[in-house]
Parts: structure tokens; C-alpha cells; sequence
């Protein structure tokens, strides 16, 4: 009788140990699936601010950074004006990944997301090369 017991508490402990097993391989895959996508994220919205900042510095002087200044069908001007709208498509996918990531990476990238608004909406190019010096930091492409 001792063996059958024996048999059935370790078929119930194998039992627990694959459910607890697999509960900890399907946590660690979310884990890693959502920095995998946080980190996707932020490398698009690096990729657009970099091109931002080199169509930046081909501006002319006379302009500055009101690339708005410069005629309708001028290179630049729909170059930037095309980075700035896809940074909108790039920027949601940011925050929507922000959402799933683990608290500390979240308030660090949200803070970086934030200042990226002010470039979307305002137009803001001053802050473009910092944000660029975090983006590559939190990315691991510095």
C-alpha cells in the first residue's frame, strides 16, 4: 500500500512541479517579450530622431531650425515634415510598449516619451540631440 501512495504523491508532486515549471517559463517569455518590445520601440523613434537631427543640420542658415520658413516643395522641409509625422506612428507604439514593461524601465521610458511629444507637437528641435544621447542609453546603443 506504501508503494501506491508513494506512486501517486509523486505522479501529484511531478503534476505541480510541470504546472509551476510552465508558469515560470510563460512568465519569464512575457517578461522578455515585453522588453524585446519596449526596446523596439525606442529604436524607432531613435531611427526617426536621427533623421530629424541630420536633416536638422542641412538646413540652411538663414532658417535655423524653422524648416517651416522654406517653400512648399523644398527636400528638406518634406523631409522633415514626413519624419515628424511618422514619429507620431512611432511614438504610439513607444507608449503602447511602455505599457507592458516592468515598472522602473516604464517610468525611465516614459520620461524619455514625454519629451518626445514636445518635439511631435511643438515642433521643438532643440531637445532632439539629448534625446537622442537617452534613447541610445536605454536601448544599449550608445
Amino acid at each position: 500500500m506504501d508503494q501506491v501512495y508513494t506512486a501517486i504523491a509523486s505522479a501529484g508532486l511531478g503534476a505541480l512541479f510541470g504546472l509551476l515549471a510552465a508558469w515560470v517559463k510563460g512568465y519569464v517569455d512575457y517578461l522578455q517579450g515585453a522588453a524585446r518590445e519596449l526596446r523596439v520601440a525606442a529604436l524607432g523613434c531613435l531611427d526617426r530622431l536621427e533623421k530629424i537631427e541630420q536633416t536638422r543640420a542641412n538646413l540652411p542658415e538663414a532658417v535655423g531650425d524653422d524648416f517651416e520658413q522654406l517653400p512648399e516643395d523644398d527636400r528638406l522641409r518634406k523631409i522633415m515634415n514626413d519624419e515628424l509625422w511618422h514619429l507620431g506612428g512611432s511614438l504610439d507604439r513607444y507608449l503602447s510598449a511602455i505599457g507592458g514593461a516592468r515598472r522602473r524601465a516604464g517610468r525611465d521610458h516614459f520620461a524619455i516619451y514625454q519629451d518626445l511629444r514636445r518635439v511631435l507637437i511643438r515642433h521643438e528641435l532643440d531637445p532632439v540631440p539629448g534625446l537622442i544621447v537617452r534613447l541610445r542609453g536605454v536601448t544599449g546603443t550608445a
